[in-house]
């Protein structure tokens, strides 16, 4: 099981490794300099959305380094959808196009590690991005509803 877990941190290294060059070469453009707050004020209108908690450094000190650490999100908003009222929902805005491609495939990398060893996490994802904000609802949410939440997120960010 050792050397399991071992091969399962080399590919992931390696997966980290090779993906994030990549990234460079995606084509930045500059997005409209949107928050969260006015996103999800936004999607408010046409989604019924409640218990939503911006997410800061004062509101959870335990993701202050995420404000900082580059590649991170710049603003984001934790909310739910009444429709499947235990699942929990996030807008993530970032400082450029390239952040947010490179902040998804973390996610899907750590999606990916996560599931190769068969650990269950709290919130498993699926994961929209739009130029510089991904739009973060649970599985548990069908696709076809969850798309509305990604249609949504183009027509608010010009």
């Amino acid at each position: 099981m050792k050397t399991f877990k071992r091969l399962v941190l080399i590919t992931l290294a390696a997966m980290l490794l090779f993906c994030t060059p990549a990234m460079a070469k995606i084509k930045s453009y500059k997005a409209k300099k949107v928050t969260a707050t006015q996103i999800i004020k936004q999607v408010k209108k046409k989604m019924p959305i409640t218990n939503i908690v911006p997410v800061s450094r004062k509101s959870r000190p335990d993701l202050a380094p995420m404000f900082d650490h580059p590649n991170m999100y710049k603003t984001k908003i934790n909310f739910n959808d009444r429709s499947y009222p235990s699942i929990y929902c996030s807008v993530e805005v970032f400082r450029s196009n390239h952040d947010a491609a490179t902040r998804l495939a973390e996610l899907n990398v750590t999606a990916t590690f996560y599931d190769i060893l068969g650990i269950t996490i709290d919130f498993p994802s699926t994961n929209y991005r739009y130029k510089n904000t991904i739009i973060r609802l649970n599985d548990a949410m069908p696709t076809a509803y969850a798309l509305k939440y990604y249609k949504l997120l183009k027509k608010i960010i010009k």
